[in-house]
């Protein structure tokens, strides 16, 4: 819970680098799920969990998220929208692909 608290709380320090939401892969992990909570708490910006196809009932029955979306569904997502990523997974596709996808929009990539 400290790491997921400490990542909102820079974001905040840094008024989430101009971003509305969060974008936060492996939401099924736990310290996705406590980031999720941390945001949720704070009640600022909103949290889009990105997780596999097999954890996408477990993370929606969570609450903590905003949205859930599976991997494969990231291009469904408004490149429009001011993003912040939080990367818990490491993976490189998946990471190209969202980077890729908000292009100027991804206002900080953690």
């Amino acid at each position: 819970f400290t790491t997921s608290w400490l990542v909102d709380d820079f974001m905040f320090d840094n008024q989430y680098f101009y971003a509305t939401q969060y974008l936060v892969t492996s939401a099924s992990s736990k310290t996705s799920i406590a980031l999720a909570f941390a945001i949720k708490q704070r009640g600022q910006r909103s949290a889009i969990g990105i997780t596999s196809e097999a954890n996408l009932s477990f993370v929606k029955s969570l609450g903590c998220y905003d949205h859930v979306i599976n991997y494969n569904d990231i291009t469904t997502l408004d490149a429009n929208v001011a993003s912040i990523l939080v990367d818990m997974a490491g993976g490189k596709n998946t990471l190209a692909a969202i980077h890729n996808h908000f292009n100027q929009q991804l206002r900080y990539s953690c």
